[in-house]
């Protein structure tokens, strides 16, 4: 689950860099 965390979170991440860039 904590895993699953961690990736939802890198996600996450890439998506708001996708935003900006």
């Amino acid at each position: 689950m904590l895993i699953s965390d961690s990736a939802g979170s890198c996600m996450l991440f890439l998506c708001i860099l996708g935003i900006v860039f």
